[in-house]
């Protein structure tokens, strides 16, 4: 595995350079992950250019109000969308977990398909060979474990057998096209517009990346489903966090290619969560290590009905307070509240909205 991240790093570094300097000039392209980070109150990272998990979250994440320049004019989000699944098996390799011949195969065909992408045809060749000896050696192998779960997790990617509430959650409901003004601005290259101006960013929901299937989720007492766990809910956190525990169970259920995640499934996968590299708070909200909560300083708005009111965390939902406040200036505590549900995209209160509210007012 270590040959496919080495190849698959320095195919995406060369990759990221050429998109990035009509943008940012000269300049390294990591900065624009610091400038960022900066904002979101992310701290203790290493930003270096051969770092991969640097250059996957280049072209997995928002860069500001750059967008996704790396699925500028593709329909199909290629690279975020095979980027989401790199990012679990990097997470893995770097925690020195096992992996089996089907997810090593399953890793392998992933990165030959991104270096395809970006044309890079000698180090997807060089990727094709390595998976033609995987191929070779599991054909050699006396026992073969691997057939039943590769046909499950091939229906599991079928989106078509997705109910329409499932596929929701990789949408974020009422922003219009997804990559609408991704399209970099004609202005001299920089680092303008990687920082918010203010303290309002978007919500960007993790998009679904099918890693297992259900019969992982019952043997979560073995290491190598743990392991898979693990590292699927330490991406989705860095994605979505601050994210409800709840929430965090039922996309890592998702992952796993259930449509709907029983609370037996909840408590076992939480039960992860606490093995896992992030933090809970005490309202149940989780946190990557490296995110200082007292200097995370934003609220992110979407459109309504994604993002349940309270599956805000409180702290987000202080920031909103005060950016309104900031905003409006005086405010009687109705009109406030109407102001913060306006800021996260809802239009129409509910006892949920108002009890959540005053939790985090009275708090003051």
């Amino acid at each position: 595995m270590h040959s496919a991240i080495t190849i698959l790093g320095k195919g995406l570094d060369e990759h990221i350079s050429k998109v990035m300097v009509s943008i940012i000039g000269e300049l390294e392209w990591p900065v624009v992950l610091k400038e960022i980070d900066a904002g979101k109150g992310k701290i203790g990272y290493l930003y270096s250019r051969h770092d991969v998990a640097m250059q996957l979250r280049m072209i997995t994440e928002r860069l500001g109000g750059i967008g996704y320049p790396f699925d500028e004019g593709d329909r199909n989000r290629t690279m975020s969308s095979y980027g989401g699944i790199l990012r679990i098996f990097r997470k893995r390799w770097a925690h020195n977990d096992e992996f089996s011949h089907f997810e090593a195969s399953h890793l392998l065909d992933t990165v030959r398909i991104v270096m395809t992408h970006i044309g890079d045809v000698a180090r997807a060749e060089e990727v094709a060979a390595l998976h033609a000896g995987l191929v070779d050696e599991l054909v050699n192998d006396t026992v073969d474990t691997g057939a039943e779960s590769e046909q499950k997790l091939k229906h599991a990617h079928d989106e078509d057998t997705w109910p329409d509430q499932f596929r929701l959650v990789t949408t974020c409901q009422g922003m219009g096209d997804w990559n609408k003004g991704a399209k970099t601005p004609a202005r001299e290259p920089g680092l303008q517009g990687f920082r918010s101006a203010s303290h309002e960013t978007v919500w960007e929901p993790w998009e679904v990346s099918v890693m297992g299937v259900q019969e992982d989720l019952d043997r979560l007492r073995t290491k190598a489903a743990q392991q898979n766990a693990r590292a699927i809910i330490e991406v989705i956190v860095d994605t979505e966090a601050p994210i409800h525990a709840e929430r965090l169970a039922r996309l890592v259920g998702n992952a796993f290619g259930l449509k709907r995640v029983q609370r037996d499934r909840v408590k076992s996968i939480l039960h992860q969560v606490t093995k896992s590299d992030v933090v809970k708070d005490n309202d149940g909200f989780v946190w990557a290590k490296n995110v200082d909560p007292q200097r995370w300083l934003l609220y992110r708005s979407c459109g309504e009905g994604l993002r349940a009111f309270d599956d805000v965390s409180p702290v987000e939902l202080a920031n909103a307070i005060v950016a309104v406040l900031t905003n409006e200036g005086s405010l009687d505590l109705d009109a406030l509240r109407y102001a913060v549900m306006n800021a996260f995209g809802r239009k129409k209160t509910s006892k949920t909205v108002t009890d959540h509210f005053k939790r985090v007012w009275l708090r003051r």
